[in-house]
This record gives C-alpha cells, structure tokens and sequence, in this order.
C-alpha cells in the first residue's frame, strides 16, 4: 500500500528523504514518516508421512487447477501460528511440526508470503466454506495440479558487479552496482508482468544484447558459478 493521504489526520502526503532509506512520504502535521506497507500471509506445504501433500480446489480461485493451504497473518499472531490456524481452519488437520522453507514477495497483491512445510498425520479433510475439495497427492505428481499462474523458482546470489560510464539509465555515468543472482526456473506464470513483452528458452545466446558491454560478462559469470556447482556435488557425492 503506497499512502497518497496519512492514515492518521487524512492530510494529503508529501516527501522527505529519510537516512538511508531515501525519499518516502511524509505527513507534516503528525511528523511521521509514511513507509508503504504490505499484507504478510502464509503459504504451506501440507505433507503426511506418506510423502503426500493435501492440495486444494477453490474455485474462485481457478476451477481447473489445485492449490495450497494459505492464509493472511492476524495482528499478534506469529507466522507458525497462522499456518496452524489456516490448515486447521481450511482442511481441519492438526499440525504435528512447522518448517520454514523461504519467503517471497507478491507484487501483484502487495503481499508477502512465509513459505512453510506443515507436516501432519493422514486423515480425512473437514473442509470449510473457503474450500470446494481437496486430494492427497503424491509428490511427483503434485507440481502439474498447481493453479495455472504459479511461478517454481529456485534463487542465488551469484555475484555483486558494478558499471561505470553513461548509458541509457544511468545519465551521471558514475559507478552503479548491481547483484547478479542465478535462478532456476521450473515453471512460467501465463501473463508477464506489464515492463515485460516477452520471455523466450533459447538454445543459444543471441547475437544482439541491450547492454553488450557488460551482459556477456554476466553469463560468463553464471556459467562459471553452474561449473562451480557441479564439482562441488561430484566431491559431495564421492564422500
């Protein structure tokens, strides 16, 4: 949520850099700073001990496809206790052991979402309103149930580099720094994000490149962290 007016005394926002934290809105007569905020919600990973994890059907949500037990944080409860609550609410299971898996942002509905594994005994689901059906599935087969729009990603920090010199975003030409991270991606959402107009697989790398001077680098950099990857598994496996 980005706050054109305060929540307080409903006066219209201005700016005021702030530290570190650069140029945010600013309300004069409470003499706050205005941080925009977002909805932290919990997504689980419901699993029994027969390697089998519970997916859902919730047909406002897609009538086709399943998805997994979610929810959003009350004020004064903890993460743990919201996937607790959630599962016990949603598929009335009682939750034996919690893990926290990672966290990712939602930009599309200003969320933040808490990745757990819940681990549970099998049972029979007592479904609420929310949910129209739910199944035990089988690990392998669980990744194609997935509601159509779901992203499955893995990500790493590979390198920090930096570019000096006037381009097309940076007019000054003094040095920027970025972070180059690797991913790797298992399954596309359907629609792109509005700054994107395509996404293309290539077998090889494109003769043509925005920013030729330093995106050749940054493959090379990736290569060299994959290469780096696979030795360090061959010695994990022979040991």
């Amino acid at each position: 949520m980005h706050f054109t007016y305060c929540p307080h005394c409903g006066t219209k926002t201005g700016k005021k850099e702030i530290g570190d934290e650069g140029v945010i809105p600013f309300c004069e007569k409470c003499n706050i700073p205005l941080w925009d905020t977002f909805t932290t919600s919990i997504i689980a990973a419901v699993v029994n001990e027969q390697n089998e994890i519970a997916l859902l059907r919730q047909n406002y949500v897609s009538s086709t496809k399943y998805v997994c037990v979610a929810g959003i944080m009350k004020i004064g409860e903890s993460a743990e206790g919201t996937v607790v609550r959630e599962i016990k609410e949603e598929i009335g299971l009682d939750v034996e052991n919690v893990q926290y898996i990672k966290s990712y942002p939602y930009e599309k509905k200003e969320m933040l979402m808490l990745g757990y594994k819940a681990v549970v005994k099998k049972d029979d689901f007592r479904l609420s309103k929310e949910v129209d059906s739910a199944n035990w599935v089988k690990f392998e087969e669980a990744l194609a149930r997935l509601r159509e729009g779901s992203i499955a990603f893995d990500i790493k920090p590979v390198c920090v580099y930096s570019v000096l010199g006037k381009n097309r975003v940076n007019e000054t030409g003094e040095e920027s720094f970025g972070m180059l991270y690797y991913a790797e991606i298992k399954t596309f959402e359907q629609e792109l994000h509005s700054e994107m107009e395509q996404v293309l697989l290539l077998d090889e790398l494109p003769g043509k490149w925005t920013y030729p001077q330093i995106q050749p680098l940054l493959v090379d950099e990736v290569r060299n962290y994959i290469a780096g990857l696979r030795i360090y598994c061959a010695d994990r496996e022979k040991t």
